[in-house]
């Protein structure tokens, strides 16, 4: 199947490591830390570079419209609670979910 002319010359290719600068920059923009954004930044490019386009970098604007309005929260602020002696729950407070599930914060 031919590809569409006017959608081939509309469509540019931006290296991977390129988009998650932009990405991470936005998201700092927007005042989530350095290092949370350029979290979220890599899992959103990384997504996409596996084709799972839904949960990848198309995602970043809708980040950015629930950071503005409230509904995501840019700096997590967990919580956790003990809830037997073998379990855990945490509260992110609204944080990334991204970034409130990363290996690092355990």
């Amino acid at each position: 199947m031919a590809e569409d002319p006017a959608v081939a010359a509309a469509m540019r290719r931006v290296p991977a490591g390129r988009l998650t600068s932009w990405a991470a920059h936005c998201l700092t923009r927007a005042g989530v830390g350095v290092a949370d954004a350029q979290t979220v930044a890599a899992a959103l490019v990384q997504t996409s570079l596996w084709g799972i386009d839904s949960h990848g970098i198309a995602r970043l604007g809708h980040y950015l419209s629930r950071i503005a309005a409230g509904s995501i929260a840019p700096v997590p602020v967990l919580r956790f609670t003990f809830t037997s002696p073998c379990t855990v729950q945490m509260d992110s407070g609204h944080g990334p979910g991204i970034v409130v599930c990363t290996p690092e914060l355990a």
